[in-house]
């Protein structure tokens, strides 16, 4: 049992599950695409559902980790957009994410905003936090802001995804959303 064998395994349930979802994903496949044994991934999950369980902590872990790594700009909108490009640039990890919680939504419990764990739209959150004083919100409405903000962005990631996107169309569509971000909260 090794660590890259383990890692193989998360990468190759990551990709089938986040292109394919829950039920057109089987160890066998997974074993498959990650080229060992089926009988392997047993040696490191209990389960489809505790090995997809623990690929989306790991996941969502490393997120947290790359999100701590975006860059802070000087405006509000360059702020936005580097987390908007964060999304696009991490579709496959955004998507795996959603698609688990789509999943396996009952196991999720019940916040103020909803079912979708706080930590899911953090990103967005701190930058309303850091630019308060420019936009057009109080600051008890942050979250609920943050949540819708996060909601429309991860429609667009879902829509690309699994395809690439240009590079041209991906900037364009990352200042349109900030525009529209801006236009809706910034103070006039």
């Amino acid at each position: 049992m090794s660590e890259q064998t383990k890692l193989k395994i998360i990468n190759s349930a990551k990709d089938l599950f986040a292109n394919y979802g829950y039920h057109s994903v089987t160890m066998r496949k997974i074993a498959s695409e990650a080229n060992i044994r089926q009988s392997d991934i047993y040696n490191y999950f209990s389960s489809k559902d505790d090995m997809l369980k623990k690929t989306f902590d790991i996941t969502r872990k490393d997120l947290g980790e790359k999100r701590k790594k975006v860059k802070e700009e000087d405006s509000f909108d360059k702020d936005i957009a580097n987390r908007i490009k964060f999304l696009f640039e991490n579709s496959k990890d955004v998507n795996y994410i959603l698609k688990y919680f789509f999943q396996f939504k009952s196991s999720f419990q019940k916040n103020e905003q909803g079912y979708v764990p706080n930590a899911a739209y953090k990103h967005i959150e701190e930058v309303l936090k850091k630019w308060i004083g420019v936009l057009n919100i109080e600051e008890n409405e942050i979250p609920e802001q943050s949540k819708i903000i996060t909601h429309a962005i991860n429609g667009f990631v879902l829509e690309y995804f699994p395809n690439e996107i240009e590079k041209t169309e991906q900037n364009q569509m990352i200042n349109s959303i900030t525009r529209f971000i801006s236009k809706s909260l910034i103070k006039v």
